[in-house]
């Protein structure tokens, strides 16, 4: 009747039901594609044999589904659902809602629950905040695949006090769960002086960014997606993707935008023809990113720079999961982040701080082959280019020269009046820098030498503190998993 866990997915379980036995909120962290719905439906049920009710939310009507489904198959019962429309039963031993349904009907809510939040990276946000008060769970338990807020940072006061790390992407990828893939970079955009909002590039700026290059996006998937594959299209608005579709269709490829605003029957209806084969390529802004299970898509074409790992990761998820006849994914991007953003198979050093940013963990590797975790891309608009082979030693220096002269631009910028000063403090935060890269950001502010000498110092302590939080964390990991791991006793 159920589905039998893998045994990564066992060892998660069984670490979630010991954090939850001592009352801990724990954040499990799965790479899209690593079978998180599989563990929902197991801690659904296990939670049964408590007498305790069980509240999965979650944010978009495809996703409520997919977890009713898994939830149903794999404990014979069907759960209640809570949705635009609906008048479930909210005394049902599992209910499984839209937040931004309930949150309208906060007095109806049952209390005492185990709460689980499916993508629960939102769980920062005012409106599922509302929910998890309004509950009051007894227990509280996520699952996401990308902890991390928009601009990267960690999810702080979301509710959840232990990361549970599952296995990386790379590993996913070597035990054939997840696919291997190609990413190419091609007709780019430029991005130069578009200001960040909350940790991305400001929509209305790119929208200006992306004008005429519809026919160029075209003929790069043509040239590069050789055998065809089922293709997710990601432009920068509802409006761009709805051109990029036009393009598509007028060279003979079917093609289909979708949004949020697409009536819910022909919403399904383009999805099926999708998984069926009798669209080619799906064109959106959004809608994708999170929660659509659709394997038989194998290309992923990025019209929409993104400087957002979690937005990134979110979407290169789309195309990873396995499915008959994929044998590698391709990735297509026609902005940045293919060189400032880790790849699809880095492994990611998560905290829940909201001071750190996410970053790679260990040395960071760009450009070199995939046939062993690595990365293959083209150079940017030039047909004729051949593959760039790098060495993680060479990428290591690209890297660090890259983030020097981004600096440099903003600095120039800001003395243009173009950006506002509080452009550089976001860029010295990016990532790790010298002291004479503060330096230069002292002179472009007006600041004194002692200033960057002091943001220096700084920037050793909470990278210091973060070393020895993270070892903390995981001193304090193995002490529970050597005690009681029994699952879920009341």
């Amino acid at each position: 009747m159920g589905f039998t866990l893998r045994p990564y997915q066992a060892d998660l379980i069984a670490r979630a039901c010991a954090a939850l036995k001592e009352r801990q909120a724990p954040l499990v962290v799965l790479p899209t594609g690593g079978g998180k719905t599989a563990l929902i439906a197991e801690i659904v049920r296990l939670n049964r044999s408590t007498g305790r009710q069980t509240v999965v939310i979650c944010h978009r009507r495809e996703i409520l589904q997919q977890i009713a489904a898994a939830i149903t198959r794999h404990t014979g019962e069907a759960p209640q659902l809570a949705e635009a429309g609906s008048r479930p039963d909210w005394s049902a031993p599992v209910l499984v809602a839209m937040v931004h349904t309930i949150v309208r009907r906060l007095d109806q809510l049952p209390q005492g629950v185990l709460l689980i939040a499916d993508e629960a990276h939102h769980m920062g946000s005012p409106s599922w905040r509302k929910v998890r008060d309004a509950m009051a769970p007894e227990l509280l338990i996520g699952f996401t695949a990308t902890p991390i807020r928009p601009d990267g940072r960690g999810l702080g006061e979301a509710g959840f006090d232990v990361l549970l790390e599952g296995p990386s992407p790379r590993w996913l990828m070597a035990q054939g769960h997840l696919c291997m893939y190609d990413l190419y970079a091609a007709a780019q955009i430029d991005v130069a002086g578009v200001r960040t909002t909350r940790g991305d590039y400001d929509i209305s700026e790119l929208g200006l960014r992306v004008v005429g290059l519809a026919g160029s996006v075209v003929r790069d998937w043509l040239r590069l997606n050789t055998s065809r594959m089922p293709t997710i299209c990601v432009g920068v608005s509802v409006e761009h993707a709805e051109e990029l579709a036009a393009a598509f269709r007028a060279a003979g490829i079917k093609a289909v935008a979708v949004d949020g605003k697409t009536p819910t029957a022909e919403r399904d209806r383009i999805f099926a023809a999708f998984r069926a084969g009798e669209i080619q390529v799906l064109c959106c802004c959004a809608l994708v990113d999170e929660g659509l299970d659709v394997p038989e898509a194998g290309c992923l074409q990025l019209v929409r720079p993104t400087r957002s790992l979690r937005l990134l990761r979110q979407l290169q998820g789309r195309v990873l999961r396995p499915s008959p006849g994929k044998v590698r994914a391709l990735l297509i991007d026609h902005g940045p982040s293919w060189r400032e953003l880790p790849p699809p198979c880095e492994e990611i050093a998560w905290s829940l701080d909201a001071s750190t940013v996410a970053q790679p963990r260990g040395e960071r590797s760009k450009t070199i082959r995939a046939s062993d975790g690595r990365i293959e891309v083209v150079a940017r608009q030039d047909p004729s280019a051949q593959l760039v082979h790098i060495t993680p030693e060479q990428a290591a220096l690209q890297r660090e020269e890259h983030n020097r002269k981004r600096l440099e631009t903003v600095c120039r910028l800001y003395g243009l009046g173009r950006i506002p000063k509080g452009a550089i403090y976001t860029e010295l935060r990016r990532c790790l820098r010298t002291m004479g890269e503060f330096k230069a950001a002292a002179k472009a502010l007006g600041h004194s030498n002692l200033w960057a000498m002091g943001q220096f110092q700084q920037q050793k302590k909470e990278r210091e503190a973060a070393e020895r939080k993270a070892q903390q964390r995981a001193e304090r990991q193995r002490a529970r998993e050597m005690g009681d791991d029994s699952l879920l006793a009341s």
